[in-house]
């Protein structure tokens, strides 16, 4: 798992959660799971005493169809740029103060592919 903040149009990582241990009312947590074809959202926020329900499913982001095999290069980056302003808007919109991304192991625990595909997605995102 790996933690993001973020501050205006840029993303840091967070090695440890100190930062975010004291939320206050206004604190949002984004949680993404990155799979091959598309990206789920939840969003957690600190609870009210009005509003214990704290997680709602956001709608996920269409990452690359399951029907396409192959992809060019040009496409994917397209694909990769769409879900960056929409990361970034659902972000602004609902004032994410913090990510947490899933990092998808291999049964036997170690990193496969889906791993790389999260690396790839994030390192794009950080502008790396």
């Amino acid at each position: 798992m790996c933690l993001l903040k973020f501050n205006g149009n840029k993303i840091y990582q967070i090695h440890g959660s100190n930062e975010l241990t004291h939320p206050s009312l206004s604190c949002r947590i984004l949680s993404v799971d990155i799979s091959k074809h598309q990206i789920s959202l939840s969003l957690a926020q600190h609870p009210t005493i009005e509003d214990q329900h704290v997680i709602k499913r956001l709608k996920h982001i269409s990452y690359i169809p399951k029907d396409q095999k192959n992809i060019s290069k040009a496409m994917f980056l397209m694909r990769k740029e769409k879900v960056k302003q929409k990361l970034g808007s659902i972000i602004k919109e609902f004032k994410v103060s913090g990510c947490v991304i899933g990092w998808p192991l291999e049964p036997t625990g170690q990193p496969g592919a889906a791993c790389g595909r999260v690396l790839h997605l994030l390192d794009y995102l950080a502008g790396k």
